[in-house]
This record gives structure tokens, C-alpha cells and sequence, in this order.
């Protein structure tokens, strides 16, 4: 009887650690789609915005736990059809960046390494803005909430 409840409770460890990697692969797909469309704010992608998402891949607890890798060829992959077919492309990743919303504390993080990567030019322009309001108001976060947020770190 206590090896069939002790094999039952390890079912349910194995679940919960499988919906937990699931949870963690939608806010790595939602981090990918806001980095697509803060790097392409202004229709091309720098060298700055990319370093720029190298360092957040880094210092993100839950981004690290993938390979680097795999994020770059989400990256890659959201930044090839945002060139290619940018209407139908924008929709989908603002509704996975919604989708993220549902947590506060990961919309807060989504919404600062908008900011991470829009500034990484070292100023906002009038399309960069306009993206971190567009990504701000998918996620629910106030745009001074992040400004402030990511001044203080």
C-alpha cells in the first residue's frame, strides 16, 4: 500500500514538474515574441538590441534554464516572419505576449526587458516608445511602472 502511494506521489512530482517546464516554455515563447517586436520597433534589428537580449537570456532565472540556443532560434524564427509577413506575424506574438499577462510578476519582467532591449540604443525614438506602450498595454503595465522599475535595478 505505501509503495503504491509512494509511486502515485512521485506520478504527481513528474506532473508537476512537466506543467511547470510548460509554464516556462510559454513565458520563454512570450520573452522571444516581446524581443521580436521591440528589436524590429523600427523595422530592421541592430547589433545593440541583440546583445542586448544575449545579456537578458543570461540574467533572467527562468530564460536561463533553456539553452541559448533554442531562445535564438525562437528569436530567429519570430524575427524571420516578422520581416516576411509582419500583420498575421504581430497578431500571433501579441496574443502569446497577452498570454503572459496572467501572471503579473512575468508581465512586469516581459515588460522590462522591452525596455532592456528597446533602450539598448541608449534612447527611446518615437517608434520605440510607441512599441513599449503597444507591449505595456498587451501585458497590463503601466509604461512609468517599467521606466521606473528598470531605472532602479
Amino acid at each position: 500500500m505505501l509503495a503504491a502511494v509512494h509511486h502515485a506521489s512521485a506520478g504527481f512530482g513528474l506532473a508537476a514538474r512537466a506543467v511547470g517546464r510548460l509554464k516556462e516554455r510559454y513565458y520563454l515563447e512570450a520573452a522571444m515574441a516581446t524581443c521580436a517586436l521591440a528589436a524590429m520597433a523600427d523595422g530592421e534589428v541592430a547589433l545593440e538590441p541583440r546583445y542586448a537580449i544575449d545579456a537578458a537570456l543570461r540574467r533572467d532565472p527562468l530564460l536561463a534554464l533553456f539553452p541559448a540556443t533554442q531562445a535564438a532560434a525562437l528569436l530567429d524564427d519570430r524575427l524571420h516572419r516578422l520581416r516576411h509577413d509582419p500583420v498575421p506575424t504581430r497578431a500571433a506574438l501579441g496574443r502569446r505576449i497577452a498570454r503572459a499577462a496572467r501572471h503579473p510578476e512575468r508581465a512586469l519582467a516581459l515588460a522590462r526587458l522591452a525596455w532592456q532591449v528597446l533602450t539598448a540604443r541608449d534612447r527611446l525614438r518615437s517608434h520605440d516608445l510607441a512599441e513599449l506602450e503597444s507591449l505595456c498595454y498587451l501585458l497590463g503595465v503601466d509604461v512609468e511602472t517599467v521606466r521606473r522599475s528598470a531605472l532602479a535595478v
